[in-house]
C-alpha cells in the first residue's frame, strides 16, 4: 500500500508546491491558515509534514508588544536579525514564539495521533513544543540524520545510533581504553592516544573538528560529503559538530547539506 503524505506549510511555500501536490502519494498541501479554520487534518495522510513556523503578521506582533511592554522603561526594538529571522528584542521574540507554539500545538492536536495510531508527523520548525517535542516517543533529528537514513523508514534507527555514540562520547574518561576511544570517535590510534593524554592531563595541541571545519570553509562553501571526507574522524561525529556550529552561528547552512562561513556584516 502506498504511503500518503500531507503537507502543511505557510502560504508562500505552498504556492511553490504545485508539482509536489500532483504526485500520486501526496493527498493534500494546505497552508497554516486553512488548517486553523478546519476541525481536523485529512485522514488520508499517513505522514503529515509540518514545514516552517506559522507567525502573526508583523503589525499584530508589534501591537501585542505595545500592549504588554509599551510603558516599559526600556524602549521596544522592532529590528529583526536578517540571518536568523528572529527579533533582536527578546520581548518581541517571546510573543512570536508563544504564538507559533500555540499554532503548531493546535495543528498536532488536529492530527488526532491518539486515534490514528499509524499516522506520523514530521515537524520541521524552529521552536520546541512543550509536552510534545520532549516526549520519549518523539524523535529529534536534523537533515544529516535524514540524509544518512535516506528517508523516514530507517530514520529512528539512525537517530538511535547517533544518540548512542553521543552518549558514549560523553562517557569517555581518563580510564577509557584506547580501543574504546577509537571505536566511539572513529579515529586513528594516534588520535585516540592524544585524546586520552588530554583526558589524563596532558597538554598536546590537537586540531578540533571545529578548527578543521572553519579552515575548510575559508575556501568557500562545502558539501557534507566533502567535509567528512577531508576531516579525519567518524562521519557522525563530524556531522554532529556541523549541527553545533550552525546552532552557535559560527557557520551557516546555506541549503540542505551545504555549509559556509557567515557573510561578514557591512
Amino acid at each position: 500500500m502506498s504511503v500518503k503524505h500531507g503537507i502543511i506549510t505557510n502560504k508562500d511555500i505552498a504556492r511553490h508546491l504545485d508539482a509536489i501536490a500532483k504526485q500520486r502519494n501526496v493527498c493534500c498541501v494546505d497552508d497554516f491558515r486553512k488548517i486553523r479554520m478546519s476541525d481536523t487534518i485529512s485522514e488520508d495522510a499517513d505522514v503529515v509534514w509540518v514545514i516552517g513556523t506559522p507567525r502573526r503578521t508583523t503589525t499584530a506582533i508589534w501591537q501585542r508588544a505595545q500592549m504588554l511592554f509599551g510603558n516599559a522603561e526600556e524602549p521596544l526594538s522592532y529590528e529583526i536579525d536578517i540571518e536568523t529571522g528572529t527579533y533582536k528584542d527578546p520581548r518581541l521574540q517571546s510573543i512570536y514564539e508563544e504564538d507559533a507554539i500555540y499554532s503548531l500545538t493546535e495543528i498536532i492536536l488536529k492530527a488526532e495521533l491518539e486515534r490514528l495510531t499509524d499516522r506520523r508527523i514530521v515537524l520541521i520548525a524552529g521552536v520546541p513544543l512543550p509536552n510534545i517535542t520532549n516526549r520519549p516517543e518523539t524523535a529529534i533529528f536534523d537533515w544529516e540524520d535524514f540524509e544518512i537514513a535516506d528517508g523516514l523508514d530507517k530514520l529512528p534507527e539512525i537517530i538511535a545510533i547517533r544518540e548512542r555514540f553521543e552518549q558514549e562520547r560523553e562517557n569517555l574518561t581518563a580510564d577509557s581504553s584506547r580501543e574504546e576511544v577509537q571505536r566511539v570517535l572513529g579515529c586513528s590510534q594516534r588520535q585516540a592516544n592524544r585524546v586520552l593524554q588530554r583526558l589524563r592531563g596532558g597538554n598536546i595541541p590537537r586540531k578540533t573538528f571545529r578548527e578543521q571545519i572553519l579552515a575548510l570553509l575559508t575556501n568557500g562553501e562545502k558539501k557534507t560529503a566533502e567535509i567528512t571526507a577531508t576531516i579525519d574522524g567518524h562521519p557522525e561525529a563530524i556531522q554532529h559538530e556541523l549541527t553545533r556550529l550552525v546552532e552557535s552561528n559560527e557557520i551557516v547552512r546555506i541549503r540542505r547539506g551545504v555549509y559556509a562561513l557567515p557573510t561578514p556584516k557591512q
